[in-house]
């Protein structure tokens, strides 16, 4: 196949864009830009991605030359941009002197193929989207951004996608919807307590650290916690003393509810619409469930390796929990323990990036779930299958993390190494200076509504 030059040149289409003049006036050189990236900030302070087809600046990503200017065919030379265009061959191969310089190819849509807009430059042309839009991989034609998957934060809790936009939304019963028309704030303006342990006691704590004070002592080694909203009761699993206690909030008395076969305790998690107790045993490799006192406890699912940390879900149905076995995994399985529900959401055997996911918890409100990797030394999150993966808190800030939890728009976690009790907004990991520390940290826990 041929292609056709300004002069009538018939040239191999092979030559067309290999960086080299064939033509003789570079017009087998022309059109030949790639797709760049900016990021943009729009009204909604929602930040979003938007493609524009550079002609002029096609080679910048394999050179060295600036933003401002114009990279030479031949020799790869930089001038300035400015030098485009005016009628002087600065480079040597008079690339930046083509034949269809001034010439305006937005005046015609036919000309330049643009869907939304054509901005015109020295030498050629760029197309570029309305905001809410991206180009696609023509270079020309535009597609909404879903910002509800790809803007990490773009909504505190609910995100709906529309044309070109989209709208957040709050749980009513709750939170009310902020000025910002993203952020969702909650209607009691009650500061939140969180409750923590060091294996040895348990305390309860504001999150500005204000207040503190001990809600159990005498333990052996509290590995999990969890918290029944309704009936104000604390369930804790004390894997050296191998019992699973309740007690009442603001009372110092504790009672087992499991003690028999209970060697290698873990994860332990509430159904608080149901009143169930579900907890992992690493050394039966089982899932339990049993009532709130333990009793009908019944095994749903077997041959766990290596469990760790377990969320009940009782919205969906669904028990996340997560492995740390040589293939590790985070799983989900219905709350009855059906073979036929079992997925692994993320793992090594999916080629994921997964080693030892040591802490799991659920946002009810956004639908996803937060994990830390005490090995690969990261915080993450997903939706509930798995997908549209985020990192937010790095090697510095999560060197061995235990526990996580997350409540209103921040995550809060124990990190082993650390030796704190550590603080980050859940969607971008930004901090404060407000973490706290505490000596050899283990779970926390917020409330579930």
């Amino acid at each position: 196949m041929n292609v056709a030059t300004y002069f009538s040149r018939c040239i191999s289409v092979n030559y067309r864009c290999d960086g080299e003049d064939d033509c003789g006036d570079g017009s087998d050189e022309f059109h030949c830009g790639k797709i760049r990236t900016w990021r943009i900030f729009f009204p909604s302070s929602a930040e979003r991605t938007i493609f524009f087809l550079s002609h002029h600046l096609s080679d910048k990503t394999n050179s060295t030359c600036k933003d401002d200017e114009f990279q030479c065919r031949r020799g790869k030379a930089c001038i300035p941009y400015e030098k485009v265009c005016d009628k002087v061959s600065d480079c040597s191969d008079g690339s930046d002197e083509p034949l269809h310089c001034g010439v305006d190819e937005c005046r015609k849509v036919e000309d330049n193929g643009c869907g939304h807009r054509c901005v015109d430059t020295k030498e050629s042309f760029r197309c570029e989207c309305r905001d809410g839009y991206k180009l696609m991989a023509d270079g020309k034609a535009c597609a909404d951004v879903d910002e509800c998957v790809e803007v990490p934060g773009a909504c505190s809790q609910q995100c709906v996608n529309t044309e070109g936009s989209y709208n957040c939304k709050c749980n009513q019963e709750y939170y009310s919807r902020e000025a910002d028309g993203r952020g969702c704030k909650r209607k009691d303006g009650q500061e939140a307590w969180l409750l923590f342990t060091n294996k040895y006691y348990i305390r309860n704590m504001t999150v500005s650290a204000a207040r503190m004070s001990l809600v159990h002592q005498d333990l052996k080694n509290v590995v999990s916690m969890d918290f029944h909203y309704g009936r104000q009761e604390i369930y804790f699993a004390d894997v050296s003393a191998r019992v699973i206690y309740r007690s009442k909030v603001g009372e110092s008395a504790r009672t087992p509810v499991v003690s028999d076969h209970a060697n290698g305790l873990e994860g332990v998690s509430i159904d608080w619409v149901n009143d169930k107790l579900y907890w992992l045993d690493r050394n039966t490799q089982h899932m339990y469930v049993s009532e709130l006192d333990g009793t009908n406890r019944k095994t749903i699912m077997v041959d766990i390796e290596d469990p760790r940390a377990i969320a009940v879900h009782p919205g969906n149905g669904f028990v996340f929990f997560t492995s740390w076995n040589l293939h590790a995994f985070i799983g989900r399985v219905g709350m009855n323990g059906d073979p036929e529900t079992f997925v692994r959401i993320h793992s090594t055997v999916k080629g994921h990036e997964v080693a030892w996911p040591n802490a799991l918890t659920i946002d009810f409100f956004t639908d996803r779930i937060w994990w830390a990797d005490a090995h690969l030394d990261y915080i993450a999150y997903a939706d509930f299958n798995g997908n549209n993966v985020h990192k937010v808190v790095g090697q510095a800030r999560a060197p061995h993390v235990f526990a996580l939890s997350v409540f209103d728009d921040y995550l809060y976690w124990t990190d082993w190494n650390l030796k704190a009790i550590l603080k980050a907004n859940k969607f971008t990991g930004k901090t404060r200076a407000d973490d706290h520390e505490v000596e050899n940290p283990t779970p926390i826990f917020f409330p579930n509504f």
